[in-house]
């Protein structure tokens, strides 16, 4: 049975807020000398109105768009349109540390990648993956049998992977 599990809706919006101001800085820096116009005029509310609508319309697409489907054999994460498929049986490491710290999953893949995943707000994506990945290695099995991966580091403390 397949389960739909969305991001964590806070961290969402606060990294959607910061990325909306990031956005409006450039927006209005480049549009500086239409706000120093006294007094202002339907140019400087269109710029702000229409700003403020496609913040929210981006907003609403991205908490839309954005989740995991847990199914039996892989997790599913559907980005907007793009799909990308993580097979349990794939997956060879996970970096427990980063993950607890961060509250985002540091996985390995049998290809070398190592990718990220946002954790829903019940964590049901990092538990799933701890349970059904019966192929984890730890980091010293890893790296003799993978080499060194770029954008991995050694954990601090060594958590025994194998559940």
């Amino acid at each position: 049975m397949a389960m739909k599990v969305y991001q964590n809706p806070l961290r969402m919006t606060i990294t959607f807020i910061i990325a909306s101001l990031f956005c409006a800085l450039l927006i209005f820096s480049f549009l500086f000398p239409i706000f120093l116009d006294w007094p202002w005029d339907f140019r400087q509310y269109l710029i702000i109105a229409l700003w403020l609508v496609s913040s929210v319309v981006f907003y609403i697409i991205s908490i839309k768009f954005n989740f995991y489907i847990i199914e039996s054999k892989c997790i599913i994460v559907q980005r907007y349109k793009k799909t990308m498929y993580y097979y349990y049986n794939d997956i060879v490491y996970i970096d427990e540390e980063y993950s607890k710290k961060h509250k985002m999953v540091l996985f390995v893949t049998n290809k070398k990648d190592v990718r990220y995943m946002v954790f829903d707000r019940k964590q049901e994506i990092y538990k799933t993956l701890l349970n059904k990945c019966h192929n984890l290695l730890t980091y010293e099995q890893l790296i003799a049998k993978y080499g060194e991966i770029k954008n991995l580091k050694k954990p601090k403390k060594i958590i025994n992977s194998n559940n």
